[in-house]
């Protein structure tokens, strides 16, 4: 059973994600490269301490595909505030569109807006 249950997480996380936009609970999403790092960075408006994100890119701004996790608040930052830092080297060059997607328990409650990668 345990096995089962890390493979459908496995398989959760590594699948493209084609879930629709919903009311976002991320506000002023920024994806940024600072000092060689991808850095996407967002307040939250409705998202509990004990929810997750889910960071996602896109090659064409329609099909996503997770590619990391955040488990909390910049710590460096407000309450509210968020990030996500990545060396740009680990990012496939096709991804030029992100987003974040709010997973409360194991249901994903909102994504933000896709927002294109800042040059």
């Amino acid at each position: 059973m345990k096995q089962f249950f890390l493979l459908t997480i496995f398989f959760a996380f590594a699948g493209t994600a084609t879930i629709a936009q919903t009311s976002a609970v991320a506000k002023n999403i920024q994806a940024n490269i600072v000092n060689n790092k991808l850095v996407l960075s967002w307040t939250e408006s409705e998202a509990s301490e004990t929810g997750s994100w889910e960071v996602q890119a896109s090659a064409n701004g329609k099909d996503f595909t997770t590619i990391g996790l955040v488990w909390g608040a910049d710590p460096k930052g407000a309450r509210n505030s968020f990030s996500f830092k990545q060396e740009s080297t680990k990012i496939q060059s096709k991804f030029q569109y992100f987003r974040v997607l709010y997973v409360a328990g194991t249901k994903a409650t909102g994504t933000s807006a896709a927002v294109r990668l800042a040059k």
